[in-house]
């Protein structure tokens, strides 16, 4: 009986079981000895062994092995069994070898939350989540701007309400903060030399709707260029010495 749980309910405090630490103690104890299952228990009699089939909360009693448990009298445990069955908490079924002890609505021990319970713990849930999210999103618009501002050599505020809208929305979307500068890096690469262009420099621009573009721009290389030039002028003039010489 060791695995398992048991629910408790907050109204539990508001019981006549709960004003009674002995009672209170004894009533927890037959919580955690209830099966949570249908199962054959063996028992050990003068008669030898024998078995005895038990149902979800029900569990077998013995004064003597409770006795031990739970550090009280026989007489004391007796008593708070009594008093539980009939303040209406369980059932106590005697036989001459054993008694088998039913706790009453045992169900709403070990029922699932309701919809209602379960609802409000995803609020609960969801709000904190979104705390979190909130709290590392806030970090990495930190981390974002100031990196802008050392690269364009700006002083755009972390605080700013549109800035802070156009991060938050790419980062919902999935991009990382790495994105962000990689942006950041190809666009004032494009831009800063250019006298029309370089006064887009700024959040609006580069994380509005086309950062996703801006992410997979190609970046244009002179050197690459040039080279593709002078290898085209090759081809071009090896194609007409072969012309030439098949004339």
């Amino acid at each position: 009986m060791d695995s398992g749980w048991v629910k408790l309910h907050r109204k539990i405090t508001d019981s006549r079981v709960f004003q009674n630490d002995g009672l209170f103690k004894v009533w927890i104890w037959c919580l955690c000895r209830a099966s949570h299952k249908k199962e054959w228990v063996i028992l050990k009699t003068g008669k030898g062994n024998i078995e005895v089939e038990v149902e979800p909360g029900q569990f077998v009693f013995g004064r003597n092995s409770a006795s031990k448990n739970l550090r009280m009298p026989p007489s004391s445990i007796r008593n708070r069994m009594e008093k539980l069955k009939n303040i209406g908490n369980l059932d106590i079924k005697q036989d001459n070898q054993y008694s088998l002890i039913t706790i009453i609505n045992w169900h709403t021990y070990q029922v699932i939350e309701n919809k209602e319970d379960r609802k409000e713990d995803k609020q609960r849930t969801g709000k904190g989540q979104a705390k979190d999210t909130y709290k590392n999103d806030k970090n990495d618009i930190k981390h974002i701007v100031e990196f802008m501002n050392s690269i364009l050599e700006t002083e755009y505020k972390t605080t700013t309400a549109k800035t802070n809208q156009l991060i938050h929305a790419r980062l919902n979307e999935g991009f990382t903060v790495e994105n962000f500068k990689t942006v950041i890096l190809k666009k004032h690469k494009e831009w800063r030399y250019n006298p029309d262009m370089v006064k887009f420099l700024r959040p609006e621009t580069l994380f509005g709707v086309k950062f996703e573009s801006y992410l997979n721009q190609h970046e244009n290389n002179p050197e690459k260029e040039k080279l593709k030039k002078i290898q085209t002028a090759i081809e071009y003039l090896t194609e007409k010495e072969v012309e030439r010489k098949s004339v």
